[in-house]
């Protein structure tokens, strides 16, 4: 997590938004200590990549495969996390 500026235990936030929902996230957040900066690139990365399981079947809708939605939102979130991470030095 240091390429996106973030502390370790921001992990577990990221990893309970994309595989449970953004509320189980919310309560590790609060009780990691975060700077704004740090609030905010976690904010973004968390939005990019939510609730990825339920999603991606919700999208399977417009045919697309999972794994290219899954390779796309991921990927999305790390970028946003590195450009804003590096931008806001």
């Amino acid at each position: 997590m240091v390429i996106f500026g973030l502390p370790g235990e921001s992990a577990l936030a990221m990893l309970l938004a994309a595989f449970v929902n953004i509320y189980a996230a919310l309560g590790v957040i609060g009780k990691i200590r975060l700077t704004v900066q740090q609030l905010t690139i976690l904010g973004a990365m968390i939005g990019c990549c939510h609730t990825l399981l339920i999603e991606t079947t919700v999208i399977k809708s417009l045919n697309m495969p999972r794994y290219i939605q899954l390779i796309i939102r991921i990927s999305a979130a790390f970028i946003i996390g590195i450009i804003m991470n590096l931008v806001w030095r």
